[in-house]
């Protein structure tokens, strides 16, 4: 990655063994603000995980399994308040060491994705934590009882078919001209 993470914090790969290890991390607020920007938030007050890693006997994967909780606000794709979010989601995923090959990594069907690929020996423990809050966030928040304003069209008229068609629609001045 050419440009610095919001949210970064590495874990050398090499360093991580067989015995489970647990990194609890939390976001700066200037981490804070930086990723209310990156994601179009209102606001973001807190983004913490809690991550176990270890690296798996029998296939060398390194697993990582955890928790990550955020409480911030986004806005209403209908009315533009402000909508609060308290997320608290899990979180699991497998890397691979970069000198592995693709077809060297053993996968089973009820995996849910293949391993990532390790890049200089690091692992960005922030990064990964902000990639499933980008998962975990509403697409569509919408304010409590708001509700997507009607059309404003008025079906009254029939056409020459006999389908109901909307009186006020942009060519409707043309209907009538050509009555």
């Amino acid at each position: 990655m050419s440009e610095e993470a919001e949210f970064s914090r590495w874990v050398v790969a090499d360093e991580i063994g067989d015995e489970m290890r647990t990194m609890n991390i939390e976001a700066t607020p200037e981490e804070l603000i930086a990723l209310t920007a990156r994601f179009e938030l209102t606001g973001l007050e807190r983004l913490e995980a809690s991550l176990q890693i270890k690296r798996a006997e029998k296939t060398g994967l390194i697993e990582i399994d955890g928790r990550f909780s955020a409480i911030g606000s986004q806005q209403c794709v209908v009315s533009l308040e402000p909508v609060a979010f308290e997320l608290d989601e899990t979180l699991s995923c497998f890397f691979a060491d970069d000198g592995v090959e693709e077809t060297d990594i053993e996968l089973d069907l009820s995996d849910e994705d293949p391993p990532e690929i390790v890049e200089n020996n690091q692992i960005d423990l922030g990064e990964l934590t902000v990639q499933q809050l980008a998962v975990a966030l509403d697409p569509y928040p919408r304010a409590p009882g708001v509700d997507i304003p009607a059309s404003g069209l008025n079906f009254g008229e029939k056409d020459d078919k006999g389908d109901k068609v909307p009186e006020n629609h942009p060519f409707a001045a043309l209907r009538r001209l050509k009555r």
